[in-house]
């Protein structure tokens, strides 16, 4: 008896299970860091003066959607002035 040759994938599908994979990967790094600023004013901080433009887009979701003071609690424990808007 003679076996069928395997069929190869196309490469769009072998894309786009990549392509899935990637996002997969880049929602779970994105909930784990939101995770971690919501949850520690150690790490806020760090990022305060490491990527200080990420957290400000943390800020900004919480004001945005939350009517959260949690910039003004972290200047406030920080003893940090605010930025000038």
């Amino acid at each position: 008896m003679l076996k069928e040759p395997r069929k190869r994938k196309s490469g769009l599908a072998t894309s786009l299970k990549y392509l899935l994979y990637a996002e997969v990967a880049a929602i779970g790094a994105s909930y784990f860091l939101w995770h971690k600023m919501n949850t520690s004013r150690d790490f806020r901080h760090k990022m305060h003066k490491s990527f200080p433009s990420i957290l400000n887009g943390y800020y900004y979701i919480g004001e945005k959607f939350g009517d959260y003071p949690t910039r003004i609690l972290d200047y406030k424990a920080w003893e940090v002035s605010p930025p000038n808007k």
